[in-house]
């Protein structure tokens, strides 16, 4: 595919978009980025930078962008949506509400937000229902009457006096796309894939290193399934036009799908690709409880709460807290007292053993320093905690602050807490490689292999310590340490389990952004804080940090660059599962690792 034709899109689109976003949606690394946006400088002359910041398109960009613009889209529409039952008996799919949207209004205002005006919608089902798009819109209707009993090989037919000649959308009218993903301008033919986790009797592709689609399986696991909408080059729906006459002339090819004569024809057909998307991205429904999912998680939470609590959907409250990472939050009143419930984000069950975590939680629940669980779901990774008033984030600025966090994450290692699952570095590291390699994902931030031969240099190191375990918390930053009004309390137990105690250390040095020697320093004050009820020096001794202490810290700086390695992979990985971008999180992630490895080199540790 075309990258530096993405690239210039891009820029014309949004002229702030970030490397990040581009690279990873176009499977490009920032290497091949940086060459592409040179030549699109210097060569082209598509693009001018503006004082190293602000990226403008020229004159020639802009008409070279203009020989590729979208012309026209399609709207299939005419469909029964029996699947949904009583709820579309009497209207269309297409038709329902999302997020107080419908969901063809908003498809029709996403086509129309990137200069698309030429768009006919096919309908059949409760037709006179989609009249009012006309006078709304200035859109064109056009029936298939073969609707209830045809499948939608006979939709697309209906369309082909539209389209011929035109660089066109085709898409089904009942999605929710999160975001715009239409564009003004294309340039190579392709069908959108959603990821999914899950076994589906969905097709999933089979595509190539650059996205190059060869066929379909019926069903599947880790991978992208076909959804949402396709584009056709003017040349490509000329062909596939006059393949879908012929076929809808056949007889037996009445319960075709349009996409049927194309997967069958890919020889015959120029390059067609695929463009890779999250579930979040591009949302489908086929019943009931998909639309109530989709349409308010707090609808199915409520739910949940009064099965809980037994009690009434008039007594509770939920305030939105905050939008995680991996989860969501909620504040939740009930009965005048207050709890914070999380919501696992979606896909996040592939990184977090859910199991793991309610084991850890009851593990704990005798020790009055953590978050105190209520109700907690080992399959979903729905949680219920109490509530801590008035509580804040620690200031690591703060020297008091710090010492007590430290001393949390030491009574937490003093505990002689045992469970069955290990989380050590190297391990944790292995984890993401294999999850990386089950999502497809190329790593975007740097030579790949260089960074994995230098990662390996740093493991090596650390394997010749055989350190003693613990139980850790495995994510310990400073955002997990919270101020209340009843002492210090560490929170969050997803990633906790058995490993070297300093690996917690060494974490939340680099989540708080510290340089080595401040992390270093938080040696010196985790060796010194003094923890109620416990020998200090025996407790350093069976730990093993009594001695030898500046092989520990050059271990603590290992531990860090591997940290950051794994990071960056959990970022790539959590953007594909979360559709949230991480404004250059990655990147920096590899620059750390980049000054701790340089570190241990120096100093002739590695």
């Amino acid at each position: 595919m075309n990258n530096k034709f993405f690239i210039l899109r891009e820029f014309a689109e949004n002229q702030f978009v970030s490397k990040e976003k581009i690279c990873l949606r176009y499977n490009m690394s920032y290497i091949e980025y940086d060459n592409y946006l040179n030549e699109l400088l210097t060569t082209d002359k598509y693009l001018i930078s503006v004082n190293n910041k602000v990226i403008k398109i020229t004159d020639e960009g802009m008409n070279y962008l203009n020989n590729h613009k979208v012309d026209a889209a399609v709207i299939l529409a005419s469909g029964l949506g029996t699947r949904m039952g009583e709820l579309t008996k009497n209207t269309s799919k297409c038709l329902l509400t999302i997020h107080n949207e419908i969901l063809i209004e908003r498809l029709i205002t996403q086509l129309q937000e990137r200069d698309i005006k030429d768009i006919v919608i096919i309908v059949g089902h409760v037709k006179e229902k989609f009249e009012y798009l006309k006078s709304k819109y200035h859109v064109k209707l056009i029936e298939n009457a073969e609707y209830n009993t045809k499948n939608t090989i006979a939709t697309f037919h209906c369309a082909i006096n539209e389209i011929k000649n035109k660089n066109v959308y085709i898409t089904v009218g009942d999605i929710y796309l999160s975001e715009n993903l239409f564009h003004t301008y294309e340039i190579d033919p392709y069908y959108t894939g959603i990821w999914s986790d899950d076994c589906t009797n969905e097709w999933t592709f089979n595509y190539d290193d650059t996205n190059k689609l060869y066929g379909v399986n019926v069903g599947g696991k880790y991978d992208y399934c076909m959804a949402g909408f396709s584009f056709h080059t003017k040349s490509f729906i000329n062909i596939l036009s006059t393949l879908v006459e012929s076929e809808y002339k056949k007889v037996g090819t009445e319960k075709y799908y349009w996409e049927e004569v194309l997967l069958n024809n890919l020889n015959e057909l120029p390059n067609f690709y695929i463009q890779k998307f999250s579930s979040v991205s591009i949302q489908e429904f086929d019943t009931i409880n998909d639309l109530k999912k989709i349409n308010d998680e707090l609808v199915v939470l409520k739910d949940k709460i009064k099965e809980i609590f037994k009690t009434k959907a008039d007594d509770m409250t939920f305030t939105k807290i905050n939008n995680g990472l991996t989860n969501n939050a909620y504040l939740l009143l009930l009965h005048n007292k207050k709890y914070i419930v999380r919501l696992p984000g979606m896909s996040t069950n592939l990184l977090i053993d859910r199991k793991n975590e309610k084991n850890n939680y009851d593990k704990l629940k005798n020790f009055n320093f953590t978050d105190k669980l209520v109700f907690f779901d080992e399959n979903s990774g729905l949680k219920i905690s109490e509530y801590f008033e008035n509580s804040v984030e620690i200031d690591i600025n703060n020297d008091e602050e710090l010492i007590k966090s430290l001393s949390a994450y030491k009574k937490l290692h003093s505990l002689n807490i045992k469970v069955n699952h290990n989380v050590d570095i190297s391990n944790v590291f292995k984890f993401y490689l294999s999850t990386m390699k089950k999502y497809k994902l190329k790593f975007i931030y740097c030579d790949f292999n260089m960074l994995i031969d230098k990662c390996n240099e740093v493991i090596s190191f650390i394997k010749k310590f055989d350190r003693p375990i613990t139980f850790t918390h495995g994510d310990a930053g400073y955002c997990n340490v919270l101020k209340t009004n009843n002492g210090y309390k560490l929170i969050d137990f997803e990633f906790a389990g058995m490993a070297d105690p300093i690996t917690d250390i060494a974490l939340f040095g680099f989540c708080s952004n510290m340089n080595i020697d401040n992390t270093i320093k938080l040696l010196d004050i985790y060796i010194n804080c003094k923890i109620e009820n416990i020998d200090n020096d025996a407790f350093l001794k069976q730990i093993r940090l009594n001695n030898n202490i500046d092989e520990i810290k050059s271990l603590i700086v290992a531990y860090m660059a591997i940290d950051a390695v794994s990071c960056a992979i959990w970022n790539l990985i959590r953007i594909t599962i979360t559709n949230k971008y991480s404004f250059d999180y990655g990147e920096s992630c590899i620059k750390a690792f980049d000054t701790y490895y340089e570190y241990l080199k120096s100093n002739m540790i590695i």
